[in-house]
């Protein structure tokens, strides 16, 4: 028997600990077998890119108002606006997606500043997920329209808003 620690010291034998039964394996019949795990989303495709544009508050009521009468969430409806004003400007549907690594820059517009009161409308924050395809025709829209994305996202969802005829007050009636 080896001897360790404090009670080495002193001359006196510690037994060394035996671990072999605990590291035997559990019995068979022990064990649980668990179903395999099913996938959370199913069918949706794995690349979205995100999308942020700023849009003002009325145009942001139009839409919340889009959404309880169509029973389409903010992504569909704003993915929906791209591609169908992107069709309107002239880009095809079937443009080539370049891989992830190899995305084009689109150039931001500018930021429009002004300095006003705390009591004018401030443009919210939009935040979306795109196909590629989708990012892919916004960018081949820009180009085409010589607009940042920005500006081109207000345009086709005011377009789309204003061909589902939901009017700026929306919301009140």
């Amino acid at each position: 028997m080896a001897s360790t620690g404090k009670a080495a010291t002193r001359g006196e034998a510690v037994p060394e600990a035996r671990f072999s039964e605990r590291s035997k394996p559990a019995p068979a019949t022990a064990t649980k077998t668990k179903p395999p795990a099913t996938p959370r989303r199913v069918g949706k495709p794995k690349t979205m890119y995100a999308l942020n544009v700023r849009i003002p508050r009325n145009m942001d009521e139009r839409l919340t108002a889009a959404v309880e009468r169509t029973g389409m969430g903010p992504q569909a409806i704003a993915h929906e606006a791209i591609n169908d004003y992107a069709t309107a400007v002239g880009v095809p549907e079937d443009i080539p997606v370049p891989a992830k690594e190899d995305r084009p820059f689109r150039e931001r517009t500018p930021k429009k500043r002004h300095y006003g009161t705390a009591e004018e409308e401030q443009d919210r924050q939009l935040g979306v997920r795109v196909t590629p395809l989708t990012d892919a025709r916004l960018t081949a829209a820009c180009d085409i329209t010589g607009n940042g994305p920005q500006d081109f996202v207000r345009t086709a969802l005011n377009v789309w808003l204003h061909k589902k005829k939901i009017s700026f007050s929306a919301r009140q009636d």
